[in-house]
């Protein structure tokens, strides 16, 4: 990752693509506040990343939390779907069985458990799933050209919470059993038993797009919102710089000015200097109150910028 490219970024895997993101976001991002403040989210199901139990933030990751609330970035969507409770070996879904390929031990399943976030809370929507597939590779790859619209929806089929059982923190799937529903369960199609890991991307698709839009929204709000900021910061440091410049004039001035009432011939003419001596005083009063103000308004803004 180039430092001197400032856009933000989403990083993307599944299952083993998963582990590699979160190892990256280990090794890169959870270390480096620099890449932390372009970071703008990733999604990584079926890699068993480890957190607190009933935490955000912690685990595999020191820094880099959980995703816990709609429109929240810099955080991380994962989850393993299962249809019910994952068995005692399940792949996916445990720290203290199955799928493990970090260089690091299995974390403590009585401590932490298997990151969950629910991606059809996380869009805003109501629990359920947004399907996203492409009919032609559904059960093999095609034999012939790809079909005209081969990708298909299937919205409020399927409804998903986070649950948990045991060591197990798991996206549990279910169908919503719409009255007079006939439609095909594809999740079915290709899940291992109980196990929804293959179909788990594609299943929450539309949910996942539309979150990585509600993450992208608000970073480049926050951009924007920033760059503002740091326009406005930079405008009141130039105004500093001048205010400082107009205060050491006058006071420069009150000074020509005091030798030169000290060495004025008549009483006339001391008078006449009084005065000016007067108004650059009060010239270098008003200077202060405004650096004094320039000051505040450059404190709060940096408060801001946080």
């Amino acid at each position: 990752m180039r430092k001197l490219d400032r856009r933000g970024f989403i990083m993307l895997g599944h299952s083993q693509g998963s582990a590699h993101t979160a190892r990256l976001i280990h090794d890169l991002v959870d270390t480096d506040p620099e890449l932390r403040q372009r970071f703008v989210g990733a999604m990584a199901p079926g890699a068993n990343i480890a957190v607190p139990i009933g935490q955000a933030v912690g685990g595999y990751f020191q820094n880099v939390p959980a995703c816990t609330a709609v429109g929240q970035y810099g955080c991380v969507i994962a989850y393993s779907t299962y249809k019910g409770e994952p068995g005692p070996s399940s792949e996916f879904s445990r720290l203290d069985a199955g799928y493990w390929i970090y260089p690091q031990p299995r974390f403590d399943a009585g401590q932490y458990e298997a990151m969950c976030t629910d991606p059809a809370r996380l869009d805003g929507g109501n629990g359920t799933l947004l399907p996203l597939v492409n009919y032609d590779y559904l059960l093999d790859v095609p034999s012939g050209p790809e079909g005209d619209a081969p990708w298909r929806s299937q919205p409020d089929y399927y409804k998903v919470e986070c649950k948990r059982a045991g060591t197990a923190h798991w996206l549990d799937i279910s169908k919503t059993d719409l009255p007079g529903d006939s439609r095909l369960d594809l999740g079915a199609l290709v899940a291992s038993g109980n196990n929804y890991h293959v179909p788990e991307v594609n299943l929450a698709e539309g949910n996942l797009l539309e979150i990585a839009q509600l993450q992208s929204d608000n970073y480049t709000a926050e951009q924007a919102r920033i760059a503002a900021l740091q326009k406005k910061l930079a405008d009141l440091e130039k105004k500093l710089a001048k205010a400082k410049k107009r205060k050491a004039k006058a006071k420069d001035q009150a000074a020509d000015l005091q030798k030169a009432i000290r060495d004025a011939d008549s009483a006339k003419e001391r008078k006449a200097l009084k005065r000016k001596l007067k108004a650059q005083r009060r010239k270098a009063k008003s200077q202060s109150r405004k650096i004094k103000s320039l000051r505040k308004q450059i404190a709060d803004t940096k408060q801001q910028l946080g």
